[in-house]
């Protein structure tokens, strides 16, 4: 549906196929997307949230990926919005494979973004089969100046841009992938991470939360931050370990730093990670950093998996892991303990 260039108010659409157009000023009450190609055109504004209704903005759908483009432009791109004053939240609840998407689209200097309108705006991301549930790839902007972003759900949600809201971050539920970057303060509450390839900013790590280098499955990429950054007496730092030393890592760029007084580590292995040591696991640092006197305290929490953490004398934490467990013995374990169960089936027939 083209809903055209004038103003268009409608409380509940459905968009779940064909080719729906906003190039003009347009409200929805809330809209779901379950399928179609939708876009937002330049000169479009798309407002989710009436005086009666707010939102809320939802992707659904079933091993598929519910898209909502917003077009670029050199003057006047594309723009998705949330009514300002009305509590209208981003929800992601697709099942299977699928994955919710915003993306930009068509050529120009000026990226579509989507403007949380001087409010913090809660990103509702649920879980399901896929690796990401919901990635948003245009800046996320705030026209009032105020605005923030709370994760819910326990998906994982990208934020694959030049972000420049400056209002709070929190972590609460599941994971918060930054590959592009995000300013303001973050914080990552108990259970939930903070991870990827980007930049942040201030971030504290309360117990129980983390603060992960890199995407949680690649033995590399780096996660920078140039804020402060706390980490409380409970807190996680998550790595990924590879083979040959490659790993992902923390790096500072500016700040203060404080680590938890015994730090612990929880890491992703590959099935190549082997005893080696892994340089410059965190890079960056001042050395004065509190808890780095006590660096060997620092824990690994994975089972079986044991090593000392050392600084360096020129800003980089190294590991050198000792010990981790054999990939091919827990499969013939694994396989052993399979087939005793099979043969006992076998005897009770």
């Amino acid at each position: 549906m083209n809903y055209g260039t004038g103003n268009v108010t409608i409380e509940d659409p459905t968009w779940s196929s064909g080719t729906n157009t906003v190039s003009g000023s347009t409200t929805f009450g809330f809209l779901d997307i379950t399928g179609g190609t939708n876009t937002i055109t330049s000169l479009g504004i798309l407002t989710i949230g009436t005086a009666s209704t707010a939102g809320p903005l939802r992707f659904l759908g079933s091993d598929n990926t519910p898209t909502l483009s917003v077009n670029n432009d050199n003057t006047t791109p594309g723009k998705l919005r949330f009514r300002a004053g009305s509590p209208v939240e981003l929800v992601f609840s697709g099942t299977g494979t699928s994955t919710g998407l915003i993306t930009g689209a068509g050529a120009g200097g000026i990226l579509g973004n989507l403007d949380l309108n001087g409010a913090t705006r809660t990103f509702n991301i649920g879980t399901n089969a896929a690796v990401v549930q919901m990635t948003i790839a245009v800046p996320l902007i705030d026209s009032a100046g105020t605005g923030g972003v709370t994760k819910t759900g326990a998906g994982t949600f990208v934020l694959s841009s030049v972000n420049s809201y400056t209002g709070p971050t929190t972590v609460s539920v599941g994971t918060l992938l930054i590959t592009g970057s995000i300013g303001g303060s973050t914080v990552v509450d108990t259970g939930a991470i903070l991870g990827g390839t980007g930049t942040v900013a201030a971030v504290t790590v309360n117990s129980g939360g983390a603060l992960q280098g890199g995407d949680g499955t690649a033995a590399s990429g780096a996660l920078t931050s140039g804020g402060a950054v706390a980490f409380a007496d409970g807190s996680f730092i998550r790595l990924t370990l590879g083979a040959v030393g490659a790993h992902s890592s923390l790096a500072r760029t500016g700040g203060t730093w404080a680590f938890a007084s015994a730090q612990a580590f929880t890491f992703t292995l590959l099935p190549e990670a082997a005893p080696t040591t892994y340089d410059n696991v965190i890079t960056g640092l001042a050395g004065t950093e509190t808890g780095i006197s006590s660096i060997s305290t620092w824990l690994i929490t994975n089972p079986g998996v044991t090593g000392i953490f050392s600084y360096d004398g020129a800003g980089g934490v190294d590991l050198a892991v000792t010990a981790v467990p054999e990939p091919t013995t827990t499969a013939l374990l694994a396989g052993a303990l399979g087939l005793l169960g099979f043969v006992r089936r076998r005897r009770g027939v």
